[in-house]
């Protein structure tokens, strides 16, 4: 599954942000800034890229198209984060009547740096959880159409893999909000956690 995902973002190079062409792992998002990008590609009035921080320019000599998320300390990537995630929320608010509980996501989960668990399986889940909710708001966008065509130009198998999965993360949600308290969106992933907001 993890493998569609990314697959899918490369069907967008010149949408994943400055030089970054591929995304190898998940690691590589977990700074916000390619999963942003994308998304502002394909709906930019809701997902403003002026406020992310960024590294310092890649000498260009090394650059190798894949980005590293590593390049940002702990703090940069977490606000990043909280950024994108506000802003998947405004999205699925404004543009598809969804109120969704994403407190689930845990900042410090998803911005930890490899030295500190990065490839431990409840990070993982955390990013995956994310991209998904990523996915779900890129087939609901105003560019959903080219989202729907990168799709279609994937294998059956990857179709099949990516509308069970959008099917699923929309069940979930319909679920909570006729339900009331139920643990958010991603309580079938994650029974409870906090991302740590602030408010």
């Amino acid at each position: 599954m993890v493998a569609t995902l990314l697959r899918l973002l490369h069907s967008f190079p010149s949408a994943l942000g400055p030089g970054v062409t591929r995304v190898d792992s998940l690691a590589q998002l977990a700074d916000g800034l390619t999963l942003f990008h994308f998304l502002h590609s394909l709906e930019p009035t809701l997902f403003d890229p002026e406020p992310l921080q960024r590294p310092a320019a890649a000498d260009a000599d090394g650059d190798d198209g894949a980005g590293s998320a590593a390049q940002l300390d702990s703090s940069a990537r977490e606000s990043n984060v909280q950024y994108l995630i506000d802003s998947l929320e405004t999205f699925f608010e404004e543009s598809m009547g969804k109120n969704f509980d994403l407190a689930f996501l845990d900042l410090r989960q998803l911005c930890a740096d490899d030295s500190d668990g990065a490839g431990d399986s409840e990070r993982q889940s955390q990013l995956v959880s994310l991209l998904e909710l990523v996915l779900l708001c890129a087939i609901n966008s105003a560019g959903k159409e080219e989202v729907i065509g990168a799709i279609m130009n994937m294998s059956d198998a990857e179709q099949q893999t990516l509308m069970m999965l959008i099917h699923n993360i929309m069940a979930r949600a319909d679920k909570e909000q006729r339900g009331g308290a139920g643990g958010g969106i991603g309580s079938s992933r994650r029974a409870s956690s906090s991302r740590g907001r602030s408010d």
